[in-house]
């Protein structure tokens, strides 16, 4: 029962969050997609929080809320939304979530021609649960696989001047920090795509065959450096690369762009400030909607507040 549920998390001080990114690809979310898969377990949560990034029109930021809402059924509203350009934020919460102080921003992080376009940078959302704060950041990062560094400026420029009131996005108590980051395996097309045929014929144990995808993960080495979202956490992952495959068909196909390896550029990541807790659930990907070259990535928490 949906109501006991959240009677036990209420006296329990306990708070579900879902969090969910898609690079769209600039599909048309007026065609309806199905998107049960990329919300499953949202609906069990308090507060949904779905990043975008290439949306293809004006029209879809509601077209898209009006999509998940119809997913997560009458007990939820829409909380708020972040927007710029083909960035989107979008937080749902449930009706009797106590949210407040809701604050949106944007940040433009293109540099030279396209420093304009608002193509690159971030969307984010804070709000306050129970004295809780907690902020959600939608990014959209550099491409290309040698731009590690550009890639590593576009985050700290987020964080440093990325402000919803008068705080940081990185400086709430809980930060959720998710989207196409960009971030590249560094490995020959086929050492990457052989990798990921031998995963699916072990379906058992695949993870063992992605360790030599992720040991040249750029996103991993540059953490691990400190070069980048210090502080911050992302679980194991234990899924294919998101980018690139042939959007429209599944089984997925592998695409080959310029004999770039398939990567891990959609990530979710979290930083909590000391003492408060965290608790990730659940990390995987949604490989089932197929329109769009990345395949979503979602994840689940509970926060004490």
């Amino acid at each position: 029962n949906q109501t006991l549920i959240r009677m036990t998390r209420s006296r329990r001080r306990r708070l579900s969050i879902f969090v969910a990114t898609w690079n769209v690809g600039e599909a048309d979310f007026a065609a309806a997609p199905d998107l049960s898969d990329l919300l499953s377990g949202a609906s069990a949560s308090d507060i949904v929080a779905v990043g975008i990034q290439e949306a293809g029109s004006n029209e879809s930021a509601l077209q898209l809320q009006s999509a998940v809402l119809s997913q997560l059924g009458p007990n939820f509203m829409h909380g708020g939304v972040s927007i710029m350009a083909a960035l989107q934020l979008h937080v749902f919460a449930l009706r009797d979530c106590p949210v407040a102080d809701v604050h949106i921003g944007v940040l433009n992080t293109a540099r030279g021609s396209n420093s304009l376009s608002g193509s690159k940078g971030a969307t984010a959302l804070s709000l306050h649960v129970n004295g809780t704060s907690i902020s959600f950041v939608n990014c959209h990062w550099s491409a290309r696989p040698e731009r590690v560094l550009d890639r590593n400026i576009d985050a700290h420029m987020v964080l440093t001047d990325l402000e919803l009131g008068e705080q940081r996005v990185g400086d709430f108590d809980h930060c959720f920090l998710f989207g196409d980051l960009n971030y590249r395996v560094e490995l020959d097309f086929e050492v990457a795509s052989t990798a990921i045929h031998k995963a699916r014929l072990q379906a058992s144990s695949p993870s063992r065959h992605f360790a030599d995808l992720l040991a040249a993960d750029q996103l991993l080495r540059e953490m691990r450096a400190q070069h980048v979202l210090q502080g911050f956490s992302e679980a194991p992952i234990t899924f294919e690369p998101t980018y690139k495959w042939q959007p429209n068909i599944y089984p997925r196909e592998i695409a080959n762009k310029r004999g770039q390896a398939p990567s891990y550029c959609d990530r979710v990541l979290y930083r909590s400030q000391p003492g408060f807790r965290l608790e990730q659930i659940e990390y995987c990907t949604s490989d089932r909607l197929v329109l769009s070259d990345h395949i979503p990535v979602r994840a689940r928490f509970e926060i004490k507040t």
